[in-house]
C-alpha cells in the first residue's frame, strides 16, 4: 500500500470518528454556550507550518498539552495559555493557543494547512489541577465542553451526509468540501 492511500485512509477513519463525536443529543447548556460564546469578539490566530511544529515535538490534537509544554519551554516566561473556540464553520472547538508579546499563534499541528483561523478567546474557561499532576479545564463550573454546535440539528444531518460519503469510498477532503461547501485546502 502506497503512502498517499495509508495517508487517505487515515484521514478517512480520523473524519468517521470526528463526525460521530458530533452526532451527539443537544442540550440546553449547549444552546446556551452557543449563544454566549457568538457574542464574544473572534480574533485571527496564525499558525507556522505543520513540519515545523512536528520538529519540535508538537503533537496533533493535544493543543492544550502543547500549549502548557510551550509556556513551560518557554526561557524568558512571557508565553501564556489562552483557551477558548476554534470556530469550525457554524461550530465551536475548544481549543488552546499561546500568547506572547500580545501576539496570539497555535503551536499545534494540524490535518492539512490552515496557516491562520478565527479564535474565540474565553475568559471563562478556568484551568486547575487535577488527579496525579493533570489539569482539567471548566467553564461555568462543569467540564468543559469540548464541541459547541450553533445548530445541532443541522450539524448532526451534515455529519451523516459526509459519513454516508465516506462510508461509499468518496476522497475524505471532497466529501467534507461537498457537504460543508468550504475547501480544506
Amino acid at each position: 500500500m502506497g503512502e498517499a492511500k495509508r495517508k487517505t485512509e487515515a484521514l478517512q477513519q480520523s473524519m468517521l470518528d470526528e463526525m460521530h463525536l458530533w452526532m451527539g443529543p443537544a442540550s440546553d447548556y449547549e444552546r446556551k454556550l452557543a449563544t454566549e460564546i457568538a457574542t464574544i469578539p473572534a480574533v485571527t490566530v496564525r499558525r507556522p507550518p505543520r513540519a515545523d511544529m512536528i520538529r519540535h515535538g508538537m503533537r496533533p490534537q493535544e493543543c492544550h498539552q502543547n500549549c502548557i509544554s510551550y509556556c513551560q519551554l518557554d526561557p524568558e516566561g512571557k508565553s501564556t495559555v489562552v483557551t477558548g473556540w476554534w470556530i469550525r464553520g457554524d461550530n465551536y472547538v475548544s481549543h488552546s493557543v499561546v500568547s506572547r508579546d500580545g501576539y496570539l499563534f497555535c503551536v499545534t499541528p494540524y490535518l492539512w494547512e490552515e496557516r491562520q483561523f478565527s479564535f474565540v478567546p474565553d475568559t471563562k474557561i478556568i484551568w486547575k489541577e487535577g488527579p496525579n499532576g493533570t489539569v482539567i479545564s471548566e467553564r461555568d463550573g462543569r467540564p468543559l465542553e469540548l464541541r459547541v454546535r450553533m445548530d445541532p440539528e443541522i450539524t448532526i444531518r451534515q455529519c451523516k451526509e459526509i459519513r454516508e460519503l465516506l462510508v461509499k469510498g468518496m476522497d475524505p477532503i471532497k466529501a467534507w468540501e461537498r457537504v460543508m461547501g468550504m475547501s480544506l485546502r
